[in-house]
């Protein structure tokens, strides 16, 4: 990355052009660090997945999904708008954190479902 670039004008090489004067920083991959994203529910790593045609990360400590942006349908792919009914074991269900962009805006859409039946188990 450059810094700094001065181009001296008053003073030049025995050929007349202007002397350039670059001050670096380093590296660029030296200098910055990785920025990784954590899983909201276990601070997990993320890992970019494609689930049911729709691009989101997945944890790979506890399974859960997030996004930082997506179409509200898009979502509903993955945890459709609706209650589970019945049991389920707690072994199952899974976190998810999504950001979507719908008719209304821009939302947040997070919880805990049930992969087996992508319904929703808990609100928040």
């Amino acid at each position: 990355m450059i810094v700094f670039i001065a181009f001296l004008l008053d003073k030049g090489n025995e050929n007349g052009y202007p002397w350039i004067m670059e001050q670096r920083k380093g590296d660029d991959k030296m200098n910055e660090k990785k920025k990784t994203r954590k899983c909201p529910a276990c601070n997990g790593s993320l890992k970019a997945s494609r689930v049911e045609n729709v691009d989101v990360d997945r944890c790979r400590k506890c399974g859960g999904l997030t996004s930082e942006s997506m179409y509200l349908g898009d979502s509903y792919t993955l945890v459709l708008p609706y209650f589970h009914e019945g049991s389920y074991r707690e072994d199952e269900v899974r976190y998810f954190d999504f950001t979507t962009l719908g008719s209304e805006g821009v939302s947040r859409r997070h919880g805990w479902y049930v992969p087996r039946t992508r319904r929703i188990v808990q609100v928040g």
